[in-house]
């Protein structure tokens, strides 16, 4: 993706499909195994949403940049405060940032995204806002759309998000009611989620820990993911492993359940 950038491939609208295939033609030819635009599609979207938070750590009160080890720098009074009701930043605070530089090329291009798309790290509160948001989850999920299996799973998300707005736009056009709008909204809210948990327990990143595993096939990959998504204790261990142990246990998996898919 640097490089197409470093041609001048503009990216301000997203890369192109033609793009994402010649990404995913180049990793094939060097790696060996088969890589789908789709693939690449979905972990463009993984970083993007990386470097959309960082963007917004960086201009948190209290932060400085070291442009040398490419760290978002804290003192370790406001460090601990933080992280306390934040727990999920400490990965990207106070130690070096994973690919960075290639993040900044390919997504850093002048312009904010998202709830602070005009400069300040204070939500915006306008309609334009609010739509940004979910257009920029629902890009997040567009890749999903051709696993047949997701469409369900996509529509429902899509729905959650469009009442989110909805309540917000409320919230904007009337604060004096907010109290009431929340006691009439969120048990409906909460109940769906409810539902929604209880009918499928498959950890939230399931899907992508084994359909971007590298070195197999989708054919491979798919049959891996269904019988994880039916087994809810082996799923936990398998999400817990990094990525070398996954790659094991994949290949035993198969030998050993699937010996006509290898």
């Amino acid at each position: 993706m640097v490089e197409l950038i470093a041609q001048g491939v503009k990216t301000d609208k997203g890369f192109k499909e033609v793009h994402l295939n010649q990404v995913a033609r180049t990793v094939s030819d060097h790696y060996g195994f088969e890589i789908s635009g789709t693939q690449v599609y979905n972990h463009l979207c993984k970083w993007r949403t990386r470097w959309v938070r960082i963007t917004r750590l960086k201009d948190i009160n209290g932060a400085l940049w070291d442009d040398r080890l490419s760290m978002i720098v804290l003192d370790e009074e406001h460090y601990m405060l933080h992280i306390k009701d934040h727990v999920k930043d400490a990965e990207y605070l106070n130690v070096p940032l994973e690919n960075y530089t290639q993040m900044a090329i390919i997504f850093g291009n002048g312009q904010a995204t998202g709830r602070f798309a005009m400069g300040s790290n204070e939500a915006l509160g306008t309609l334009l806002t609010w739509l940004t948001v979910v257009l920029d989850l629902m890009m997040g999920l567009l890749g999903m759309v051709l696993l047949l299996d997701q469409v369900v799973l996509v529509l429902k998300v899509v729905v959650h998000l469009l009442e989110l707005v909805e309540l917000g736009l409320l919230v904007m056009n009337q604060p004096e009611d907010l109290t009431q709008i929340r006691r009439e909204r969120e048990p409906r809210l909460w109940m769906k989620q409810y539902s929604a948990t209880t009918r499928t327990e498959v950890h939230p990143d399931m899907e992508n820990s084994v359909m971007d595993l590298p070195g197999f096939s989708v054919d491979q990959l798919d049959l891996v993911l269904t019988h994880l998504t039916k087994d809810k204790v082996e799923s936990l261990v398998y999400i817990q492993k990094n990525e070398a142990r996954r790659a094991r246990w994949v290949k035993k998996f198969l030998e050993e359940h699937h010996p006509e898919s290898i």
